[in-house]
């Protein structure tokens, strides 16, 4: 293991209205092998800030650095091979005919041989237990369903970093546990977690490292 953290935030500002700072001030290192929650009230910022860890925004102010590369200037074709980033929303990173079809996309368009994609997309099935649903129109599977389709097409991808956006939300107990177990296995293996939850009795279970947000600052870590 190197000594290059995962993600090393210094003084990240954001705006989204220029009279109004989104984040302002926020400092963050986790270590190549972090397991991070982000928590917070609504609209602390929580979402705002874990866009800037694969480019979907930029710093206004202060820097962001995945794995020593720096967001500002990094493409979001170079973040992607770095970071993997599950929407909040499931119906935002789903477009694809089929189960399959959705967890190839990534690797495919990162370049992989086919073989490579092949074992991917079967391995991530099983994983996640979706072997039955690979000919499935993810559109038309339940929330639920498709909230665990839309985190199973940014593991498929291999990323040193996931980015997990609320990834319980709508699930029932059983599902929640099924998925937590393969995000800390995710976890053993190398992958640095960052995970946004409302759930502080899962925080408590699962993660390490705890980032207290309120109106765009960090109040602890």
């Amino acid at each position: 293991m190197g000594n290059t953290p995962a993600i090393r935030v210094r003084g990240l500002g954001y705006r989204y209205d220029p009279l109004e700072p989104a984040l302002e001030g926020i400092d963050l290192t986790l270590p190549e092998d972090g397991y991070l929650a982000i928590v917070g009230q609504n609209g602390s910022g929580k979402t705002t800030l874990i866009k800037h860890f694969n480019g979907l925004l930029r710093p206004v102010a202060g820097s962001v650095h995945v794995y020593g590369v720096d967001t500002a200037s990094a493409t979001v074709g170079t973040l992607s091979r770095l970071v993997g980033y599950a929407f909040q929303n499931p119906d935002h990173g789903i477009f694809c005919s089929t189960v399959q079809e959705e967890l190839a996309f990534g690797p495919r368009n990162l370049g992989w041989p086919a073989a490579e994609i092949t074992s991917s997309v079967q391995e991530t099935l099983q994983d996640f237990g979706l072997q039955g649903l690979a000919g499935a129109a993810p559109a038309l599977l339940s929330y639920g369903l498709r909230r665990l389709v839309s985190i199973a097409a940014v593991v498929a991808m291999r990323p040193r970093l996931l980015v997990l956006d609320e990834p319980t939300a709508g699930l029932d107990a059983c599902t929640i546990d099924e998925l937590m177990a393969l995000i800390d296995g995710l976890h053993a293996a190398g992958h640095a977690i960052v995970l946004v939850s409302h759930d502080l009795q899962l925080v408590a279970e699962h993660c390490r490292q705890v980032l207290v947000m309120l109106h765009g600052r960090a109040l602890a870590v």
